[in-house]
């Protein structure tokens, strides 16, 4: 829980907070613009809010930049930080003596806060749970009673309910069912926008159903000659297949033929290699009659 709220522009310095209910009172006369209102839109600076930057401008330009130290109590533990108006998207992790230890981004920081207050919200932000009930005056939540579950006046009234039902953990239960109508929506808005710019031609009930009548002609179509390319393709290999036949019948004949001419140079190359008493000047008689310096002229 918040424990105390420090800062040097504060009166009596530091504004310390206790379990249950924590009130800020007036004077006995019920005096106005004594601080009320700003003691709790500090708070809200406190927890990560920004609404104290512009609505109370006047408070910052008339006591200047300033910062506030506060410190949280989680599990026995103390937590201590610092927050800037000058630098109001970082938050500073203090020791106890409120020296900054590290800096660090508001997101950061309120996704701590979150897993310290509701760590078993999912699917909901810090902010978007604390400020639905945050409402202070000068804040735009606060002047519109009859909507009390807007954070924001022109938030959209479906985004306030799933907050509510997340509030409560119930949103498990039409997650799906959420995703699956954001997606058709999604499709309806670009199917919108291509009617619009005539990328997709719109058409009446009498059309659609015209073009229904069109598209099964044309499937029957399709499937006419998907059979008639099947046939076709039998076609073809049987052609093929016949042609493959003849050439390996070719290409046996041919290896065959080849095998009994190797069989033959074989024998040949070994009986001339084999006979020794045959003589090389036993062949030059023979090559001279076959020579053609030896062949009668025509």
């Amino acid at each position: 829980m918040l424990n105390e709220v420090r800062s040097t522009v504060l009166r009596q310095g530091v504004i310390k907070f206790r379990e249950g209910l924590n009130v800020v009172l007036g004077d006995d006369n019920a005096a106005n613009s004594i601080g009320k209102s700003t003691a709790l839109m500090i708070v809200d600076f406190v927890f990560g809010g920004d609404s104290f930057l512009y609505l109370n401008r006047d408070a910052i330009r008339e006591l200047g930049e300033h910062s506030y130290q506060f410190r949280f109590d989680f599990d026995g533990e103390a937590y201590f930080f610092s927050r800037e108006t000058i630098t109001p998207n970082f938050v500073l992790r203090c020791d106890s003596d409120y020296r900054a230890v590290e800096e660090i981004d508001l997101r950061t920081y309120t996704e701590w806060l979150k897993s310290c207050y509701f760590p078993a919200k999912q699917g909901l932000s810090f902010r978007a749970f604390v400020g639905t009930y945050s409402r202070i005056w000068p804040k735009d939540n606060v002047s519109n009673v009859r909507h009390p579950l807007h954070a924001i006046p022109n938030q959209g009234a479906r985004e306030c309910i799933s907050i509510l039902i997340k509030i409560f953990d119930r949103f498990a239960e039409i997650e799906s069912a959420q995703a699956e109508l954001y997606r058709k929506e999604s499709e309806r808005k670009a199917l919108t926008q291509a009617v619009k710019f005539s990328i997709v031609e719109k058409i009446g009930a009498r059309q659609y159903s015209k073009n229904q009548v069109g598209l099964e002609r044309i499937l029957q179509e399709v499937d006419a000659i998907k059979f008639d390319l099947a046939k076709y393709a039998l076609n073809i290999r049987e052609v093929v297949d016949k042609d493959l036949l003849d050439l390996k019948r070719a290409k046996d004949a041919l290896l065959s033929q080849l095998l009994r001419i190797k069989e033959k140079l074989q024998r040949t190359e070994r009986n001339l290699n084999d006979c020794r008493y045959i003589r090389s000047e036993q062949f030059e008689a023979l090559r001279d009659f076959f020579s053609p310096r030896l062949m009668p002229s025509g």
